[in-house]
């Protein structure tokens, strides 16, 4: 089918892919999920099947864990070879509803739950955060949990005044969120941010009982996603 740029951009991206309804829609729920033509994963923000991030942090994020590499494209991700469902709750301004986010954390419980076996789903990234805590959203994570799947979130930014917190004082969510008594284990991986040469970002919040340490280290190259 013939690709045209849909969203006048300058290039053809998934926006323009998925609109050519000749070529992939088919305007019909094959699945039964809820919602019609998702090949790819779906944007809560905007409640349609273009997961395309207009805000940009989004994009990378998905980069620097999945990017191909050798294809000269001057980015490479760490893992070269990875599949994404891309799942977008938040707006071109970067702000979200508490209701879109938890949606889209439902989303992939769902979809991890009707995989085939040749399908492996094993963790959703979320470098955000907001306060106060959500029920509905912790909720959420849990199923993800139970489908087998970690939950790695970002420890956060810190305040208005540019500089980490401790989120065992002041909570931020959902790295603040414990899924011990729920599930008896932690299935959520708080990842705090470094600098240029692999130390403690003076913005990046900590906690000792919230913020995994290890984690941090040996996953430096996720750190900065928060």
């Amino acid at each position: 089918a013939f690709l045209r740029d849909l969203n006048g951009n300058g290039y053809i991206d998934a926006g323009d892919l998925l609109d050519n309804a000749s070529g992939w829609e088919d305007g019909v729920d094959n699945d039964a999920d809820g919602y019609v033509d998702d090949l790819i994963g779906w944007d809560f923000a905007n409640n349609d099947n273009d997961p395309l991030d207009d805000n940009g942090h989004g994009t990378h994020v998905a980069g620097i864990m999945g990017a191909d590499g050798g294809n000269g494209s001057m980015v490479a991700g760490v893992s070269w070879h990875t599949q994404m469902v891309a799942i977008k709750a938040f707006n071109a301004d970067g702000a979200a509803e508490t209701a879109g986010v938890t949606n889209g954390v439902n989303y992939y419980a769902n979809v991890s739950a009707t995989a085939t076996s040749a399908q492996h789903f094993v963790a959703t990234n979320n470098s955000w955060g907001f306060s106060p805590a959500s029920a509905v959203l912790f909720d959420a994570i849990v199923r993800t949990a139970r489908e087998g799947a970690l939950f790695v979130a970002a420890a956060g930014n810190g305040g208005a005044d540019l500089m980490g917190d401790n989120i065992v004082f002041a909570p931020y969510y959902p790295s603040s969120f414990s899924t011990r008594e729920a599930l008896g284990y932690e299935a959520i991986i708080s990842v705090a941010a470094l600098d240029a040469m692999g130390r403690l970002a003076n913005y990046s919040n900590v906690g000792r009982d919230t913020v995994d340490r290890k984690s941090t280290r040996l996953n430096s190259s996720h750190a900065n996603i928060s």
